[in-house]
């Protein structure tokens, strides 16, 4: 059996593979479950106390962990094998051109024509011609591209070109640890920075390599990381709690704590999901190839699906609204994936291109 075949069959591989729909749905929950106010059927919906708790605990157990984990998983899995050569390199970036910048490109266009066609004819700023363009890497307001998740994959192929000078400071382990810990300093540091360019590359490009780095030193990582599984198993909910004290008093020191907790919940979701594939648990083939898509378009229609969901149950409560925003995330979820498998259905050479062939 070649050493490919071999990793793909191994608990890791197919603990990965389990992780990819509930990183997604971990990621989408952040997003939808935000408590910043908003106007539908004429109504002005502030959030109250319902809603806010909500969003608070979405934010303190959920948030950053989902995106954290794809940028280590994406680092193990580009250096899964240990090896690389410029034949090698060549051509795992010619995959993922197919996997990463295609979709990149053609999200980017999706989200900038939704714009052109839903909010360009209400809005004030006239043609830019320039902001459009400029913003396939990043608007002139934030350090988004016009599909906000795109933000991810920019910063993964930035991961993916860095890789050579990276992996001949990994063949040394000790000192390329010692600048993992360093990058990962500078990264706490800037973490309360959110939303920055950046923070969103530092912390990119530090759970990129550290993924690398564990590919290259400690491959098994249903092994290595089952040894601190109890510790990581206590202290998630531990720093959660604390966090949800955070956020409302001191949100720069929360995210300080944020950026700390991620060094727990990464072995902690990859030990679960190794946990699950150890006991015969396989991934689900159309929830994996749907992922992407899901991952993609969700910010896209958001926000006017939100407003539609609002319009039409119109909630008069606390308890109503915090309700309806329970029902729209799940309504979403199930929006997306039908219409990723009507798209799979009826055009699947377009779904192969909007997912990178996943």
């Amino acid at each position: 059996m070649s050493g490919g075949n071999s990793f793909r069959d191994s608990i890791t591989s197919r603990g990965l593979a389990l992780v990819r729909w509930p990183l997604v749905m971990c990621i989408v929950a952040v997003h939808v479950f935000a408590d910043s106010p908003f106007v539908a059927g004429g109504i002005d919906y502030t959030p109250g106390t319902a809603v806010s708790a909500l969003t608070l605990f979405v934010r303190a157990f959920l948030s950053e962990n989902g995106v954290a984990t794809f940028f280590f998983i994406s680092g193990f899995l580009f250096m899964a094998g240990g090896q690389l050569d410029k034949t090698k390199y060549r051509s795992k970036v010619g995959r993922r051109v197919h996997s990463l910048l295609v979709p990149y490109m053609l999200w980017n266009l999706i989200a900038l024509l939704y714009f052109l066609v839903l909010v360009w004819h209400s809005a004030t700023d006239g043609v830019d011609i320039a902001g459009w363009l400029g913003g396939f890497v990043m608007s002139r307001h934030s350090a988004m591209p016009h599909d906000p998740a795109m933000w991810f994959i920019r910063d993964l192929m930035l991961c993916v070109a860095a890789v050579p000078p990276m992996y001949v400071l990994m063949k040394h382990k000790w000192p390329s640890l010692a600048v993992l810990c360093l990058m990962f300093a500078v990264c706490v540091c800037i973490f309360p920075a959110s939303g920055s360019y950046a923070q969103l590359v530092v912390s990119a490009l530090v759970f990129f390599f550290w993924g690398m780095w564990m590919a290259m030193h400690y491959p098994d990582l249903a092994g290595v990381f089952r040894r601190v599984f109890v510790p990581c198993l206590v202290l998630y909910p531990l720093l959660g709690g604390l966090l949800m004290v955070l956020y409302p008093a001191n949100e720069s020191m929360a995210m300080v704590v944020k950026c700390l907790s991620l060094i727990v919940v990464v072995p902690l979701v990859v030990d679960i999901a190794c946990w699950c594939a150890g006991r015969g648990m396989v991934a689900n083939r159309f929830l994996t190839g749907a992922a992407f898509f899901v991952f993609a378009s969700h910010c896209i229609v958001l926000f006017h699906f939100k407003v539609l969901v609002f319009y039409l149950v119109q909630p008069r409560s606390e308890a109503a609204m915090a309700l309806t925003f329970v029902c729209m995330y799940v309504l979403l979820l199930g929006f997306l994936l039908g219409t990723f498998a009507i798209l799979k259905r009826v055009f699947p050479a377009i779904a192969n291109l909007l997912t990178g062939k996943r």
